[in-house]
């Protein structure tokens, strides 16, 4: 039983998913496993999703942790986003790599996004990505996305090439996700170009009550730059920026 728990947290993982998925169009088993060319499925799949009520609420969640799966944490970064694409993805890889189990791949298209770090305003210790600093390039991921003649529907953050995000994201496995609704913000415009969220706060040209604008609009939780500020005193250490 317990490497049944274990082996589904790990699946899910990438989507913040803390129940099974269900609502699936058509032959899922067929979805995960059938590789021909020849075959086209649409899939779409709801997954119950934690909701918070507090954006401090989501980082100090221990719903996942380094000791269910090791190497996992969370940072919260600033971050502009350099390039898209999608892979088919055998979703079971991580989970036989630490199980030990002999498990049947599981295919599934994932939406991936290259980011270049611009600020770091929250890091856990030990993360299997490696120290996080300004200036570092990271690809994060979503499941969903198109692949071929293969489409899988999920609930994804709406994320374009060129937008300045704010982004809280789970890593693990060597990758990292946002939570698909409450976890993806753009950078306030009024920003300058060459200014940090830090300095802009610090030397008030940005108001700390400024609400900052959800990438998805079924995002019920406020966040302002005074949460970002009040996270990053309260957790990490002096900012860090990259350089335009």
């Amino acid at each position: 039983m317990k490497k049944f728990i274990f082996t589904m947290i790990i699946t899910i993982f990438t989507m913040f998913l803390l129940a099974s998925c269900g609502n699936a169009e058509g032959n899922s088993t067929s979805f995960g496993r059938d590789m021909s060319e020849e075959y086209v499925q649409t899939q779409t799949m709801h997954g119950m999703l934690r909701m918070y009520s507090d954006f401090a609420s989501m980082i100090l969640d221990s719903g996942f942790t380094a000791e269910i799966i090791p190497g996992s944490g969370k940072i919260l970064v600033r971050a502009e986003v350099l390039d898209e694409w999608t892979e088919l993805v055998d979703s079971m890889a991580r989970t036989r790599e630490l199980t030990g189990e002999d498990l049947d791949p599981w295919y599934e298209p994932r939406t991936f996004h290259r980011i270049r770090i611009l600020e770091v305003f929250f890091e856990e210790d030990g993360l299997d990505i490696g120290e996080v600093n300004p200036g570092d390039i990271l690809d994060i991921n979503q499941v969903g996305g198109r692949v071929g003649n293969r489409q899988l529907i999920t609930e994804m953050a709406p994320i374009a090439v060129g937008d300045d995000l704010i982004m809280f994201l789970m890593t693990g496995g060597g990758g990292a996700s946002p939570h698909p609704i409450q976890a993806v913000y753009h950078t306030p415009p009024e920003l300058a170009s060459s200014q940090t969220i830090m300095e802009a706060t610090h030397t008030q040209s940005i108001s700390e009550d400024l609400i900052l604008q959800s990438v998805n609009p079924d995002n019920n939780l406020t966040l302002t730059m005074g949460d970002i500020i009040h996270i990053y005193e309260t957790y990490t250490n002096p900012p860090s920026s990259a350089t335009n």
